[in-house]
């Protein structure tokens, strides 16, 4: 996602930022932030969605993160600017983002 602009510089790329990381479920996921396999508190996971008609089990993806049991803020569409997921991004230790991209 980019370029990112920046008022302290060129702008940067997600990239840059953040480090992705894969994993085959959410709740793999979080069962992994549990220490002793004791519960910390459910965390918050941002979740960012820009489906398009070649993206037939987006919405599908959603509703399954939607699901899960913690909280779930939600940026769909023409809303998922780059500005509005990096400015609460911070606020969440999960992003989880439905998109098309390239790394």
């Amino acid at each position: 996602m980019g370029p990112i602009p920046s008022g302290v510089g060129p702008p940067r790329y997600f990239l840059n930022l953040y480090i992705p990381s894969y994993t085959p479920s959410l709740s793999t996921l979080m069962e992994s932030r549990k220490p002793d396999s004791q519960a910390i508190g459910k965390p918050s996971i941002r979740l960012v969605a820009q489906p398009d008609e070649n993206m037939p089990e987006a919405l599908k993806e959603m509703k399954v993160v939607q699901a899960a049991s913690t909280q779930v803020t939600t940026l769909f569409s023409a809303k998922a600017t780059p500005v509005a997921v990096l400015a609460p991004l911070r606020d969440h230790p999960f992003a989880h983002i439905v998109c098309h991209g390239i790394l």
